[in-house]
């Protein structure tokens, strides 16, 4: 239903600039008392993007909500509470949880499944103890907690689980896994699964067995709970807050005889959705990041904000009804389509901070959308290169078989990376300043090979196979007589040195100039060519002695060709490894081309 106010405004929104309407943003630009006000919402194509400016107050707009007009309700909560787990807080999420049980087929799948052992609430005595999953009825539901502590002074150990196996007191309990129970009980519901007191810290074949059980453990349960916002086991779930440092600024400006409308600060987006979440600390633990994706759905409590990831909804308490894409981007919700009309693929579950474009071609969508999930999770301190990977295979399963379903013959996964995208998918970089990790046996050419945000160029296979100045011979990994896991890439393509200059200048336009830069530093070499740039992976990769290895050639503009390639380090075994990407462009295609034929022979080089 609409409400009035509403119901006024879509049936004479063309008709006359009397009428109090809904304002595109694009409408009001220009007036020069507007830009240093940073206004806008930049989304055009959703009404309910504009705030309650058809409103002339937020009591009326606030009226329209609790009396469920559907475009008003899709509008921003400006009536936070004053904590994170007080009525208002929980009748937020309570919406968000009847609506997925409601209304999200992929949320909601029957199962049976109980982990090995589980805590359990005794409401009346205020109690909880452990209990084995054996004895208790099948298909009972059961509440996760995620959480970024490496260690508790409360735990289960041999020494402690027969203690624990008998009533203890909540009040025993750090505040966190408290908070988790207070949960469960307004959910009416018994059951909560913990790491540190489901799990025996100090048995290695309990480790072991409950690490195999992970992926039932999180996609079976009803609900994840997730202390995005704690750091410690006693710092607690819910906090509190001042609504008014936290809702988005609201400014009521009048424009050229209509009524006075409401607007939002630009600048206010980052205290709220992705922007705000990504400053939470457990949004970059990489233990978090995989419970996030095998739970159907969680409730995060941040610092300052709760916040809904399932398959269906990606909200906060200020978006409630979920967060808008930009036109032409999805965040893979459930039964979510594009502007026009195509289908997203149901892959893996949505994720806050995650959007990707869509594509009409689905095996195109499916790598799209690895890649952007790739760079969410490469903002996580993950603590070696081999748990980086191993962390996100099961992904990496899930999309071979939807690629095989689409018809996609070449599913090869080697050390992170597709081989169906290479070599053009070797063309990655890292968005600021990234660290190779002592030991690893990820090789130089996987992005999992540096700890970073790491940006990914070529996103889809259609766009990895064109333009392409070099040729893949063969990759593969194999061990070593230490029973180490090497991995090579081989390529048939130009190779140019490139030696330092002790200045960048304009100088001679013959002269090649590739400047290899990172935050604080600029470092200039001189070969033989044109202008270009390399931007090392790390601090330690900066060398003396850098060798460019174009992959690929592609018009940025109409008047600028690019060509993109790898930086490369000589071992003393006359292999190569990475040490960053290299690009050069020329004005004319003909005069890049030129320069690319100028280069020594073809040769056969591999990369470790």
């Amino acid at each position: 239903m609409l409400c009035k106010v509403c119901r006024e405004v879509f049936q004479g929104i063309w008709d006359t600039p009397d009428i109090r309407k809904v304002c595109r943003v694009d409408e009001y630009f220009g007036p020069d008392f507007l830009e240093p006000l940073g206004l806008c919402d930049r989304d055009f194509s959703r009404p309910d993007t504009f705030m309650f400016g058809h409103h002339a107050t937020s009591e009326s707009f606030q009226k329209s909500v609790r009396e469920g007009c559907s475009i008003c309700y899709n509008s921003l909560n400006l009536n936070l509470g004053t904590s994170t787990g007080d009525e208002a807080t929980w009748e937020v999420i309570h919406n968000w949880l009847h609506d997925c049980l409601d209304n999200h087929e992929r949320c909601n799948q029957p199962t049976s499944y109980i982990p090995p052992r589980l805590l359990r609430l005794e409401k009346p005595t205020g109690t909880f103890h452990i209990i084995n999953g054996n004895v208790i009825t099948p298909g009972a539901q059961y509440v996760t907690l995620s959480h970024s502590f490496t260690r508790s002074n409360f735990q289960l150990t041999e020494s402690t689980l027969a203690s624990l196996s008998e009533p203890q007191s909540l009040s025993a309990l750090p505040l966190v896994y408290r908070d988790a129970f207070t949960i469960v009980d307004r959910l009416g519901l018994s059951y909560l699964w913990i790491d540190q007191l489901c799990v025996l810290q100090d048995n290695q074949s309990d480790q072991s067995l409950n690490a195999n059980e992970t992926s039932r453990i999180f996609s079976r349960a009803l609900l994840g709970i997730c202390a995005v916002g704690s750091t410690d086991p006693y710092s607690g779930l819910f906090t509190g807050r001042d609504p008014d440092l936290i809702i988005p600024t609201i400014l009521k400006l009048p424009f050229g005889g209509l009524e006075t409308t409401s607007y939002i600060l630009e600048t206010d987006k980052d205290l709220v959705g992705a922007h705000a979440f990504h400053k939470e600390p457990a949004s970059t633990n990489p233990q978090v990041f995989r419970q996030r994706l095998l739970s159907p759905r969680m409730v995060h409590f941040g610092q300052r904000l709760v916040y809904w990831e399932c398959y269906g909804a990606i909200c906060d308490e200020v978006n409630p009804s979920g967060w808008s894409t930009p036109v032409g981007f999805s965040m893979g919700r459930e039964k979510e389509t594009a502007d026009d009309h195509t289908s997203v693929i149901d892959s893996w579950k949505p994720l806050m901070g995650v959007q990707f474009p869509v594509k009409h071609n689905h095996i195109d969508q499916i790598f799209t959308r690895w890649f952007h999930l790739l760079r969410e999770y490469s903002r996580c301190a993950v603590a070696s290169s081999d748990e980086k990977i191993q962390n996100i295979q099961f992904v990496a399963e899930n999309m071979k078989r939807l690629l095989q379903v689409r018809g996609c013959n070449d599913t090869t996964y080697l050390a992170g990376m597709w081989r169906l995208m290479l070599p053009k998918g070797l063309i990655w970089s890292v968005s600021g300043e990234g660290t190779r990790p002592a030991v690893s046996q990820v090789p130089s050419w996987s992005w999992a090979s540096v700890d970073g945000i790491i940006d990914f160029h070529i996103r889809c296979p259609t766009d990895a196979n064109t333009g392409l100045f070099c040729e893949l011979v063969k990759v593969g990994m194999s061990l070593s007589a230490e029973g180490l896991l090497h991995g090579a890439i081989t390529l048939i393509g130009k190779l140019v040195l490139a030696n330092p200059m002790t200045h960048a200048g304009n100088g001679d336009e013959e002269t090649l100039r590739t400047v290899a830069t990172y935050p604080g530093q600029t470092f200039d070499y001189a070969g033989g060519g044109h202008c270009g740039t390399v931007l090392f992976d790390t601090k330690k990769d900066v060398a003396g002695e850098v060798f460019c290895f174009p992959i690929s050639g592609t018009w940025s503009t109409p008047d600028t060709y690019w060509f993109s390639g790898l930086a490369l380090s000589r071992l003393s075994d006359a292999t190569y490894i990475r040490c960053g990407v290299w690009t050069f462009a020329g004005t004319k295609r003909e005069d890049a081309l030129r320069f690319f034929h100028n280069l020594p022979p073809e040769q056969e080089i591999k990369i470790v």
